[in-house]
Parts: C-alpha cells; sequence; structure tokens
C-alpha cells in the first residue's frame, strides 16, 4: 500500500563475500522514512554496524556498513529494515532501484535490483 511506514526485506546475493568495511547503498527512489537510523532485524543484524541501515533522504539511498564478513555468494542472505514509507507508485521490477558497494570501481557498475513488486497504480507522474 502507497506512503505506509512499514518494514522491507532485501535478500541478496553477491559474487564475492562482503568484508569488514564495505558498505551496502541501495537508490530507492520515492522512499522514505521519519527516521534516518533504521532498525535491523534478521540473520544479517549484528553483522551490520550498530545493527541499522542508514537513510540518506537528499540522496534516496539507504545503506548500511558490514562488520564482520557475510558469506552470500552461493546462498541468499535477508536484511530487514523497519520504519521504510513506500512510495506512492513504483514498478514492477523497477529499474530505478539500484544496488552497488563502496568496494573500488562498483559505483561505475550500479545494478538494478532485480527483483521488487508494484506498489500503487505502478503509475509514475512528474508535476
Amino acid at each position: 500500500e502507497p506512503q505506509v511506514v512499514t518494514s522491507m526485506t532485501f535478500r541478496f546475493r553477491t559474487n564475492r563475500p562482503l568484508f569488514p568495511g564495505v558498505e551496502v547503498y541501495m537508490k530507492l527512489p520515492g522512499f522514505s522514512s521519519p527516521i534516518l537510523e533504521l532498525p535491523v532485524r534478521g540473520e544479517l543484524r549484528s553483522k551490520l554496524e550498530g545493527s541499522v541501515a542508514r537513510v540518506d533522504l537528499p540522496g534516496n539511498v539507504v545503506s548500511f556498513r558490514v562488520v564482520e564478513t557475510i558469506y552470500c555468494v552461493n546462498t541468499a542472505v535477508s536484511v530487514e529494515m523497519e520504519a521504510i514509507q513506500l512510495p506512492v507508485a513504483i514498478y514492477e521490477n523497477d529499474p530505478s532501484l539500484l544496488l552497488w558497494t563502496s568496494e573500488r570501481h562498483s559505483d561505475l557498475h550500479k545494478s538494478q535490483i532485480q527483483v521488487s513488486p508494484q506498489i500503487g497504480s505502478g503509475f509514475k507522474q512528474i508535476f
């Protein structure tokens, strides 16, 4: 349901382990939050700095920093973030939802989040 504050699960696999100090970034246009540090639940909670994901509202980016190696090469892992406000509308598998890490040159290869549900009508308008 659009504009509801809820929790969101981010499920992913990588092509190499995520080592301590690496930051994972998600570009989530239209998403918001009433707080800037989102409590994290789930299997990776203890492996993330402060057990939170940080919100950069002007940049539409949510990020978290790894403090203990995450092995997610052959197995998908999940991060559940609380207090995310959903956008008014988003397409199914929306190409504007992006993912990258702080590793060298990763920002040059931002990846589209492959699977995401439609929110609202899926129709976006710019006023």
